[in-house]
């Protein structure tokens, strides 16, 4: 089966195979892992999230440009080679409830206020210190997967755009018949259709997940769970605690941005990254 991808930008001028005779993509997918405690941030130990898509320089097995000498002769030709991308750990919140905490110290909702659309029977806020408990159902649960889906897309979406295209194109040279004088000379062959250097494949991959990681987490903050409004807290039935249901408002980026998008966006720094000029 071939993704064509001849009308995306990238560092290739034609498609990229997941499969094919050769075998030049290799992908693990994303493997969904619920979880029944908040996910720390690594980035601040302080915070702990929702979700966390776990992506790891290791998983990658970029492909190389090697060579091999041709028998009865002092030529070389190109050996077939692959990319590989193993599975990608999403962990998200399981349904059932979960006390919100900052470094491991319970949150707080200062007032609880009443809902027009919810017979709770408030007439008026009520002032306090309520710890806070996320309620989450299953389709709060699903919801939270769905925004750690996207990141596992945006890596996956990049993989093949960039390393899994290029091992296409070195095999697709492979397979050509054709010999070189050098490896230096069928590295220039290559070049007619991947435009970037051997030495800059998985950078230029890795510039792509850090730069749409952090679009989606850092600069347009799409997977941040939304501090929930007064009248969206219920008190618990004991007034010892408040209970927060995880509506879609909580999480208002999820499907906003596509995979697509994110990485176009992240294309003119990435080739700046890499040298290379389109």
């Amino acid at each position: 089966m071939q993704r064509d991808h001849s009308g995306d930008a990238g560092p290739t001028t034609q498609s990229a195979q997941a499969g094919g005779a050769a075998s030049a993509v290799q992908m693990g997918g994303c493997r969904a892992v619920p979880v029944k405690s908040w996910v720390p941030d690594p980035k601040n130990p302080s915070r702990e999230l929702p979700g966390r898509t776990i992506y790891t320089s290791s998983l990658v097995t970029p492909p190389v440009l090697a060579v091999e000498p041709v028998p009865g002769g002092s030529r070389v030709r190109v050996k077939e080679t692959s990319a590989a991308l193993a599975p990608i750990e999403m962990r998200f919140l399981d349904q059932g409830r979960h006390a919100s905490t900052s470094g491991g110290r319970p949150d707080f909702h200062g007032q609880v206020c009443p809902d027009p659309y919810l017979a709770d029977g408030l007439t008026r806020c009520v002032p306090g210190k309520f710890p806070i408990v996320y309620d989450v159902t299953e389709p709060g649960s699903a919801l939270i997967r769905r925004g750690e889906e996207e990141h596992c897309a945006d890596y996956i979406i990049a993989f093949l755009l960039t390393l899994g295209s290029v091992a296409s194109e070195v095999n697709r040279l492979a397979q050509s018949g054709k010999t070189f004088a050098s490896r230096a000379a069928a590295q220039k062959e290559l070049s007619k259709t991947v435009k970037i250097p051997p030495q800059s494949w998985r950078t230029y991959f890795e510039c792509l997940v850090k730069r749409v990681t952090a679009e989606r987490d850092d600069w347009l903050k799409l997977h941040t769970l939304m501090k929930p409004r007064p009248e969206r807290v219920r008190i618990e039935s004991d007034a010892t605690g408040a209970k927060v249901a995880l509506y879609p408002v909580l999480l208002p980026g999820v499907g906003k941005h596509s995979s697509i998008e994110l990485i176009l966006k992240a294309l003119p720094a990435c080739n700046a990254e890499v040298g290379w000029k389109p």
